[in-house]
């Protein structure tokens, strides 16, 4: 499965409820092996890396190749997972913005009930913060510039509301500059 269809996905399947291993001796504190980030997981994540065409697997204009961190929980419909795309050259914070919003507009389904954001900050880095809705789906998304990384953090699920874990996860990522 390519990057860009892991993050796409929105899983078609019945609900199959499985409870996912949360508990404070299960979380991990993962940072791959280039140092770019650190978080906070209730699991320790699949790790993928690819090259990417942005004509046919990319998400943002210029971006060579992506690695991807899957820490999804055994629960049918849920994605959860950490996309580094790397860039040939540094975003402006306007262009930025500009792809992150375009993104989001298919990002969990084009026909999305609600799609709220906000301007964040991260290890002072500028980001794009996101929440929606579609029937029973709710997703969270946060995109960092980091200039010549782009740090994607994804949770979708086909439950009726985020996981209280999914706070814990968001608020300990840290990309490095």
């Amino acid at each position: 499965m390519t990057l860009l269809a892991l993050v796409l996905a929105t899983a078609q399947t019945a609900l199959v409820f499985v409870p996912a291993q949360t508990d404070a001796e299960a979380w991990v504190n993962y940072s791959p092996p280039d140092k770019s980030f650190t978080v906070r997981l209730p699991r320790w994540p699949h790790y993928t890396t690819g090259r990417l065409d942005y004509e046919k697997d990319g998400l943002f204009k210029g971006n060579t190749h992506g690695d991807g961190y899957d820490f999804s929980p055994n629960v049918s419909g849920t994605v959860a997972g950490i996309f580094v795309y790397h860039l040939r050259r540094p975003k402006s914070q306007r262009q930025f913005i500009k792809e992150c919003d375009d993104i989001m507009l298919v990002v969990g389904g084009d026909d999305k009930e609600s799609l709220t954001h906000k301007s964040v900050s991260v290890n002072g880095m500028s980001g794009r913060e996101y929440f929606y809705t579609k029937g029973d789906i709710r997703g969270r998304v946060l995109v960092i510039n980091g200039r010549r990384r782009i740090f994607f953090l994804q949770y979708h699920t086909e439950a009726d509301s985020l996981p209280d874990f999914v706070k814990t996860v968001f608020n300990s990522f840290r990309p490095k500059r």
